[in-house]
């Protein structure tokens, strides 16, 4: 069994393991699919709103060029006892290369949003107050 080994980063092999059988003394070439992966870059909107009894921490992830279908993960992070749940997020983006994500909250403050998306990470941050926010959430 053959693996692909030692890759730049970026590219990916499909499948990265093949085997074959190669007798003494002679030479055997296996094609390995291989693809540098397009360069994006990805981005984190957040805006917040208020409802009855608690707040809620919108998150928009956005890639240009689009990188739809791409799997993302997600963690929101803000003061100690202040991000609820779901405090982690997943999925896979939509048609146009984005997610729509949220987060209850319990406290006033600053929040975060770091999002990986193929190996890349972005960030976005908002400070929720008791002004209405603007979310759309």
């Amino acid at each position: 069994m053959m693996s692909v080994t030692n890759l730049p980063s970026g590219v990916t092999c499909n499948p990265s393991t093949k085997t074959t059988s190669v007798t003494a003394g002679l030479t055997s070439i296996l094609d390995f699919l291989c693809a540098q992966q397009a360069a994006f870059a990805d981005s984190v909107l957040l805006t917040y709103r208020h409802f009855a009894g608690f707040s809620r921490v919108c998150g928009r992830i956005l890639t240009t060029p689009a990188q739809p279908g791409a799997v993302y993960t997600g963690t929101f992070s803000g003061p100690p006892g202040g991000v609820q749940a779901p405090g982690t997020v997943s999925g896979n983006l939509d048609a146009t290369g984005a997610a729509n994500v949220f987060t209850d909250i319990a406290l006033y403050g600053a929040y975060c949003l770091l999002a990986n998306i193929l190996g890349q990470t972005g960030g976005g941050t908002v400070n929720v107050t008791a002004a209405a926010g603007t979310g759309t959430c």
